[in-house]
């Protein structure tokens, strides 16, 4: 029998956003890729999942990761992995993560969101949650 088209078709994205200090040129490929892992290994994930993507913009230096997560559950496990870091007492440990990624100075609270993405990786069809800002 044929599977059901709207499981198959259903994917989700973990989406992290901080400002750091700096200026975008000083965010070489090779700092972007340390980023990324670190950034996977604080959502609890043991790689970096295939798709994930980092992308640097200017306004402060604006970072924001996407990492692809194969169902709901996995999502929101990351999704609640990442928020303490949202919190007080998971604000330093985040910082020394992100030192060690060579990003030096933090500017703002790590915001998570979970979006649901439809078929083909179009545009985010629903957003599920999002993190307190700080």
């Amino acid at each position: 029998p044929p599977p059901p088209p709207a499981a198959q078709s259903r994917s989700f994205r973990v989406v992290a956003t901080f400002a750091a200090s700096g200026e975008v040129g000083d965010y070489d490929a090779a700092a972007q890729r340390l980023i990324l892992v670190t950034l996977a290994e604080l959502a609890g994930f043991s790689f970096v999942p295939l798709g994930s993507t980092l992308e640097i913009t200017a306004g402060s230096v604006v970072v924001v990761a996407t990492i692809p997560a194969t169902t709901p559950a996995e999502a929101a496990s990351a999704q609640r992995s990442l928020r303490a870091y949202t919190e007080e007492a998971g604000r330093g440990d985040f910082e020394a993560a992100m030192s060690a990624a060579n990003v030096t100075y933090i500017d703002s609270t790590l915001r998570v969101e979970v979006e649901e993405v439809g078929e083909g990786g179009s545009s985010p069809a629903v957003a599920v949650a999002a993190a307190a800002a700080g």
